[in-house]
């Protein structure tokens, strides 16, 4: 009776170990992953400043809403431990919001941002379990496009427009996998990215001569993916 406990024990670890090995990444995969991200941004309101003079508007600002796409990720594996992976997400569409100026309030334009990530990783195999760990650095590129300017705002003032700059940032994450297949496993991941926006915006509303405004919109957003990956 001992003899078998110690054999059916002896046959569970065995397994987990051969488990731990088999799904463990070596050099020469290519993995690639279908996700829900998520694009959590930071609630900064940067004020407004008068482009022809600097002067700043306290208490009028914009900022810009949270969003969640579809994205492939693509990883590849240069030894079995360090990968190169990107993301591109199918770019939704955030609204650009304006507080602190009656006329105004709310949301006065959208735009398209369209995400490229991508990381240098390390991975780590959790010993004896399905599980792999991994944390990486990397860097953001946000292009904005198709920008609109709220249809209604046009009644209130012809002359209303909105610009911004595509924008550079760095980026870090942490996630996890899980093995749940052959050659298939259960992911998430998450990130931040230090994103700022340049933007402009113009207006007649404030004394019925048209002003252009500039500021940086801070998004800094967090960044979760959550989905499955295929390895090849």
């Amino acid at each position: 009776m001992k003899l078998a406990k110690l054999l059916n024990t002896t046959v569970f670890t065995g397994f987990l170990v051969v488990s731990s090995q088999t799904w463990a990444h070596q050099e020469g995969d290519v993995v690639v992953g279908l996700f829900g991200m998520i694009i959590n941004s930071e609630l900064n309101e940067e004020p407004l400043k008068l482009t022809s003079t600097g002067f700043e508007f306290d208490g009028i600002a914009l900022s810009i809403d949270s969003q969640s796409m579809p994205a492939v990720g693509v990883t590849y594996f240069f030894t079995d431990n360090f990968a190169i992976e990107s993301y591109l997400g199918l770019p939704p569409r955030f609204d650009v919001d304006l507080s602190g100026f009656a006329p105004l309030d709310g949301t006065v334009a959208s735009t398209q941002i369209l995400a490229a990530l991508a990381f240098l990783q390390y991975y780590y195999v959790v010993p004896n379990t399905l599980i792999t760990l991994h944390v990486g650095v990397g860097m953001a590129y946000a292009v904005l496009s198709d920008i609109k300017v709220d249809p209604d705002l046009y009644v209130l003032d012809p002359t209303l427009s909105f610009t911004a700059d595509n924008s550079l940032a760095g980026a870090i994450q942490l996630g996890a996998e899980l093995n749940v297949s052959e050659n298939m496993t259960a992911r998430v991941t998450y990130g931040k990215m230090k994103l700022a926006v340049d933007t402009e915006f113009a207006t007649s509303l404030l004394g019925g001569t048209r002003l252009d405004f500039s500021t940086t919109i801070t998004i800094d957003p967090d960044l979760w993916l959550i989905g499955l990956a295929y390895e090849f």
